[in-house]
């Protein structure tokens, strides 16, 4: 069923996008996240074949097509399109002076495509409706991913998300996406209103939960206790809530085994192993080439080949060690000024929806965009705290929830506007009627 499912999958994607756009979007989401292409790689024909690249493009084509329709960017979503923007474009101006070109030429090749389906899809999103179908999309294909790597472990005893990684990531890069859906599925447990959704997204919480713990990830597992502790500060306080959440802390207990709670408890011990020892070495040498190399960096993805002269540990390849960390990869590599425009992506959407307070459904018209603003008020603090221990820049799927971000500001904003204009025009009506009388 693999490979009719894909193949499927693609065709629909790739002819529909070329005529609706939005049909090419649906499909460039699934497979990024999804990732089809690595679950059923024995079984399809040629699992290296480029259905992203193809979807893009028709998708891309779609939607010069038809006059590129859409959200509008104002306000916080304008700064945070322009934020990627001016990113993308200093990781361009860095990569002419890299210290490692081949390295930074495979990053440049692949972010432009992240760049421009960001800012495409946060267009694309112009609707309750498809912002809707976006998350469930997924909710859904990281929670199948999940699924396996549960049911690899309790079948085998391992997961292959330890061995060769995970959707083409390493184990500690896909938990940062477990991360973000275990949070955005919990967000749509507490405030959808029906059953059989909040039992869905529930579920896939837990896998993702159990995900991280199979992975060990110290950083997943900090970042899904800040995202609770977020949840509940802002989530609707029902009893029904209240028991959910009761209900994810009795799993946790029982899911997190002798492995998985030593492994947490050493964060916080005096004498800690030598990867996470190592992590305080890799922070001050990557602070000290930002010191050195403010504006543009050392070019992307390559300040990891310059840690022979600034790192002050043992080095586990000659010359070369990777930073483990999302702020200093991105400002090492494009300089401080990018990683301010990389910030902006994320946070000023972020902070425009809080400051409006659309995590309260009487704040929106439309349940979705509360239960979106929720879940990014927690994924997305969650995920760079996370990646203060993993660096993650060519992770698609946070990119995607920045551009839910962007959408649900936009359709929100929209809906303040139109109650603006509602005021105004009954308020120009009972000047009149008082004039009339």
């Amino acid at each position: 069923m693999g490979p009719l499912f894909v193949y499927t999958a693609f065709v629909i994607a790739v002819a529909g996008g070329i005529f609706r756009p939005q049909v090419g979007m649906y499909g460039y989401v699934l497979f990024v996240v999804l990732c089809p292409q690595w679950l059923w790689r024995y079984t399809l024909p040629d699992p290296d074949f480029g259905f992203q690249k193809y979807i893009v493009a028709a998708t891309l084509a779609g939607f010069l097509l038809s006059g590129m329709p859409g959200n509008r960017f104002r306000g916080a979503a304008l700064m945070a399109v322009v934020g990627v923007v001016i990113f993308w474009s200093l990781c361009l101006l860095s990569s002419y002076g890299s210290i490692k070109p081949d390295q930074t030429a495979f990053f440049m090749d692949a972010i432009w495509k992240v760049v421009v389906m960001t800012v495409v899809v946060s267009r694309l999103m112009d609707s309750p409706a498809r912002l809707r179908v976006v998350l469930w999309i997924v909710l859904v294909a990281v929670g199948w991913n999940a699924w396996e790597i549960n049911s690899d472990y309790f079948s085998k005893g391992y997961s292959l998300i330890n061995q060769n990684g995970w959707a083409l990531m390493n184990a500690n890069g896909y938990a940062l996406v477990l991360l973000l859906i275990f949070t955005m599925g919990m967000a749509t447990a507490l405030t959808v209103e029906s059953r059989v959704a909040r039992g869905v997204a529930l579920l896939i919480a837990v896998l993702c939960m159990h995900a991280i713990f199979i992975v060990e990830s110290r950083g997943g597992m900090l970042g899904a206790i800040l995202s609770v502790v977020v949840l509940v500060m802002f989530m609707p306080k029902t009893r029904l809530n209240y028991g959910i959440l009761g209900t994810l802390f009795v799993m946790g207990m029982l899911l997190a085994g002798p492995s998985v709670i030593k492994e947490f408890s050493s964060t916080f011990e005096d004498e800690r192993d030598v990867s996470a020892e190592s992590r305080f070495y890799i922070w001050s040498a990557g602070m000290r080439i930002c010191a050195d190399y403010p504006l543009l960096g050392l070019g992307p993805w390559a300040a990891e080949y310059a840690m022979a002269d600034y790192y002050n540990y043992e080095l586990d390849t000659v010359g070369r060690k990777a930073l483990h960390n999302l702020p200093l990869e991105v400002a090492t590599g494009s300089g401080i000024p990018s990683l301010l425009g990389y910030l902006a992506l994320f946070f000023a959407p972020l902070w425009a929806l809080f400051r409006r307070r659309a995590y309260r459904y009487e704040k929106v018209s439309d349940p979705i965009l509360a239960t979106c603003t929720l879940g990014l008020l927690a994924a997305i603090p969650a995920y760079w705290f996370a990646s203060l221990f993993n660096s993650g820049v060519l992770v698609e799927v946070p990119y995607l929830l920045a551009a839910i971000g962007i959408a649900t500001f936009c359709l929100t904003n929209e809906e303040v506007a139109l109650k603006q204009f509602d005021s105004l025009e009954n308020s120009e009506s009972a000047v009149l009627q008082n004039l009339v009388s």
